[in-house]
């Protein structure tokens, strides 16, 4: 009986359980711009002025969806909804700050994605 040689392997772009995907990306967002659903785990922004940046819509499907953000601007990032409008607790990210966000599942919009807390988050 013979085996496969399993050492050394490397896995591009894999996707784990509902939501985590391994990877990395640097942006620089233009206001109002919307995290693709099938975007890495790790985001470094460096908006140019303050901006907003959309996370997809929140739902059943998406449960478990997680995003590693970080700020790596002088400017300020609010992250918001898919259409625009703010959670129930605020999450902004001053300079040089992360959150880890996760989506919820198919609950209301207002609270459909948590964040661990930031300096600015209300």
């Amino acid at each position: 009986m013979s085996h496969v040689n399993q050492f050394g392997q490397n896995l591009f772009d894999p996707f784990i359980k509902s939501g985590l995907r391994l990877g990395a990306a640097t942006i620089v967002p233009a206001d109002n711009f919307a995290i693709p659903e099938d975007a890495p785990t790790l985001l470094i922004l460096n908006p140019a002025g303050a901006v907003d940046v959309l996370l997809p819509e929140a739902t059943a499907a998406r449960e478990g969806l997680t995003f590693l953000i970080y700020n790596i601007s002088a400017n300020t990032i609010t992250i918001k909804a898919s259409d625009d409008t703010a959670f129930t607790t605020t999450i902004v990210l001053a300079t040089l700050e992360g959150t880890l966000v996760t989506c919820m599942g198919g609950v209301a919009k207002a609270i459909g994605w948590r964040a661990l807390a930031t300096g600015l988050s209300t």
